[in-house]
């Protein structure tokens, strides 16, 4: 398993290609990580605005960068192209659980999802 770590104190947009299927975003801070668990989705982008973007967003309050980060599974790499009738399918579950400061017992395989 690789891990990667997102400290984020400006401007963040990063995409990571040909990712787990389960990844977690560990918050260390409130002691909590959040499990995503894709299918049909090979990547991961993760974003912030920070102060400057965030202003111009009107869906943020004057601090509330500090407070997020965006992670959510992705087709980047390899788009997918779909000639007329054909269907694709992605598929993101999102699971907020409790933890220490690693992700032991966080059940990131595929059961059940």
């Amino acid at each position: 398993m690789t891990s990667h770590l997102v400290s984020h104190s400006h401007t963040t947009h990063t995409c990571w290609f040909l990712t787990l299927d389960a990844i977690s975003v560990i918050d260390h801070q409130k002691r909590r990580t959040c499990v995503i668990r894709k299918k049909g989705l090979p990547d991961v982008a993760v974003w912030n605005p920070w102060d400057k973007k965030s202003k111009s967003m009107v869906d943020f309050g004057n601090q509330e960068y500090k407070q997020m980060l965006c992670a959510d599974g992705a087709v980047i790499e390899k788009p997918v192209n779909l000639k007329p009738g054909e269907e694709w399918k992605g598929k993101i579950q999102f699971t907020l659980v409790p933890s220490s400061f690693c992700t032991d017992g966080l059940n990131l395989d595929k059961r059940g999802f």
